[in-house]
């Protein structure tokens, strides 16, 4: 049994978390761009949470353009965003957002089984980093770990 003694104790370890996730996510971008946005740029480019510019691979910027069209290019915010889940026994990111699934998934070939939503195991987060390397990131996030504590909490697994 875990013990968390009250409720002030969950929000410090919930605070606990934000804040180490926060130093995890410093390499995330301030704020993303669109790939159109990206293409028009000499060195496409975006600032980082922590100052540090991330530069994207143009022949990545021109392989994602070949799955999307000229015409959704305005739609694709990169970089795409991994989330990666805590809650799984092994590594497993989860993309968001139908157009990054649709990428994801002509990237990987395979069928997606929700347009919206994709699991991805060890080896696709292997394969897609391996083939987009600069325009996919992963993100940390304390939205399953808080889920975990609640659900044993609500199980009466933490006293």
């Amino acid at each position: 049994m875990y013990s968390i003694v009250n409720d002030r104790d969950y929000r410090l370890l919930e605070e606990y978390l934000k804040e180490e996730l926060r130093i995890a996510n410093a390499h995330l971008p301030q704020r993303r761009k669109t790939l159109k946005q990206l293409l028009e740029e000499d060195i496409p480019h975006v600032l980082c949470r922590d100052g540090r510019v991330h530069v994207f691979k143009r022949r990545e910027l021109e392989y994602l353009l070949s799955i999307v069209g000229e015409d959704r290019a305005d739609e694709l915010l990169l970089p795409i965003l991994i989330e990666i889940d805590p809650s799984f026994s092994e590594l497993v990111g989860v993309v968001k957002g139908v157009l990054e699934v649709e990428v994801i998934s002509k990237v990987l070939g395979i069928r997606p089984e929700k347009v919206d939503a994709m699991y991805l195991y060890r080896s696709q987060l292997c394969e897609v980093r391996k083939k987009l390397r600069t325009t996919t990131q992963y993100v940390f996030s304390t939205k399953y770990l808080l889920e975990e504590f609640r659900s044993l909490k609500e199980e009466g697994k933490l006293t």
